[in-house]
């Protein structure tokens, strides 16, 4: 079991980092270069240096957002107020110190914590003090970023920042058997990847299911079922639920559900559906969704073979 857990876990990991390490030759286009704002009646010029705005407008746009830096070829994107807010206040790290001290990139009411003020005073060599191959920032600038942060790091409208409470996020599953050397979700319909595959009828299955979410804990998740139809968009009659089970390995935590496929049809596609709910929602998360392609469906999906 070890074995499966620790691939799964890896092919996770490779595919986040190809996707975040893809190299980009091209500036990005800016989305709100066509934004037609209108007259606000206040001038730039006397834009308060403790807000976002100012912020953006004396640090930001002139000393980071730069060709090759953060002009929206990586984050954070500093091209404008909003992409600039979006990407740091309660935003999380990515590039962390050798302690892993750091969790979000601004924390509102501590700049102790926020990655993003000690990224503009930090000696660490390896690091490297922000902005990158330029003079540091003056003493007063860096209290105004102090100043905003203290403040509650308020957007540019005013409002105070709000901790962010997303769904659960579903990032794959395998499909192994009870003795955990084998897997069944390898074996697809036609050798096509996204088609369902096959699990035969005498043999328990288990589905072990990776998840992540914001503010809850994996293991502290609860409404944890997959759900068994005939239809990929109609799970308000399943013909068979199952409740899931915590398990972990090496620290990451997943959802596990054991199958017997004895009872359920054969010869027939058998869509699943995966609940979760991290007590912050009214409706539990569900994945693959309706709106999906079908592709999503039939990948998780099976066949029991008599």
């Amino acid at each position: 079991m070890k074995s499966f857990l620790k691939s799964f876990t890896i092919i996770l990991l490779c595919i986040f980092l190809f996707e975040s390490c893809k190299k980009k030759d091209d500036v990005p286009e800016n989305p709100y270069d066509n934004v037609d704002y209108g007259s606000t009646g206040s001038s730039e010029t006397n834009l308060d240096p403790n807000t976002i705005q100012g912020i953006h407008k004396n640090i930001l746009s002139v000393k980071c957002a730069n060709p090759g830096c953060h002009d929206g070829h990586f984050e954070p994107d500093f091209r404008t107020i909003q992409s600039s807010y979006a990407m740091m206040v309660w935003n999380k790290v990515i590039k962390n110190n050798a302690g892993l001290t750091f969790k979000y990139r601004v924390v509102p009411f501590d700049f102790q914590k926020s990655w993003f003020h000690e990224r503009l005073i930090t000696t660490d060599q390896t690091l490297g003090r922000m902005p990158l191959y330029a003079n540091p920032l003056s003493n007063d600038e860096l209290q105004n970023v102090k100043t905003w942060i203290l403040n509650g790091a308020k957007d540019m409208f005013g409002n105070n920042a709000r901790f962010p409470n997303n769904e659960p996020q579903v990032s794959g599953y395998i499909s192994i058997n009870s003795s955990y050397n084998y897997r069944f979700d390898t074996i697809r319909e036609g050798n096509v990847y996204y088609n369902s595959f096959k699990v035969p009828a005498a043999q328990t299955m288990n589905i072990l299911i990776g998840v992540t979410d914001d503010s809850t804990a994996v293991g502290s998740l609860i409404n944890n079922k997959i759900k068994i139809s005939l239809n990929e968009n109609n799970f308000s009659s399943p013909i068979a639920t199952y409740n899931g089970t915590a398990i972990t390995f090496s620290g990451t935590t997943y959802w596990m559900f054991t199958i017997n496929p004895t009872s359920l049809p054969k010869n027939q596609i058998l869509f699943m559906r995966y609940y979760t709910n991290d007590k912050s929602h009214t409706s539990d998360t569900q994945f693959p969704t309706d709106n999906l392609q079908y592709q999503y469906k039939t990948y998780w999906s099976f066949k029991v073979i008599p």
